[in-house]
């Protein structure tokens, strides 16, 4: 099991978004994306007018489930791109954890995997200093409150999109 958190500097948005081509991302999966990227940028620009939340943010993206690397890395480009265009003073840590396990898509044996992630990434998001926030989408979300209900993952703020289990 792997998790990959890395910051998206601008320069490496750019070159990815080219070397990738959006030819690879299927237009209906693209669509998503940007609705839910404008729903943060939203969410981010009303946060970020506050005082007490204009200093550096550590943003964590995590995506749902049925998501293959290549489109995770699709998909953590445009929140970045939407998040940085809405004026987010951000670190962003896209988080890419096996979400399509199997011949055929089975959602029971990735929502046990996403239990299995959380265990992972606790420890790696509280290695990052400073504040911090999760943005998950879907079976996403069930990877992040495992994290901070089972592994003691410490955010400040855990926004869910369309969420695999009851707010």
């Amino acid at each position: 099991n792997t998790i990959t958190l890395a910051t998206f500097p601008i320069s490496l948005f750019c070159y990815n978004i080219w070397q990738m081509g959006m030819k690879y991302i299927q237009y209906n999966l693209f669509s998503k994306i940007r609705r839910i990227a404008f729903v943060v940028s939203a969410i981010v620009m009303f946060l970020s007018s506050l005082p007490a939340l204009a200093e550096k943010t550590n943003v964590f993206f995590i995506h749902g489930a049925n998501v293959s690397e290549q489109d995770a890395r699709a998909w953590a480009a445009v929140m970045f791109k939407g998040l940085y265009q809405a004026g987010a003073n951000m670190e962003f840590y896209p988080v890419a954890w096996q979400s399509d396990i199997g011949p055929s898509y089975n959602y029971h044996i990735n929502a046990s995997n996403a239990f299995v992630t959380a265990s992972f990434l606790a420890p790696r998001v509280n290695s990052v200093p400073g504040r911090k926030v999760v943005i998950a989408h879907s079976l996403g979300t069930m990877v992040a409150a495992a994290a901070i209900e089972d592994y003691g993952m410490q955010v400040e703020k855990l926004i869910m999109l369309n969420s695999a289990i009851p707010s």
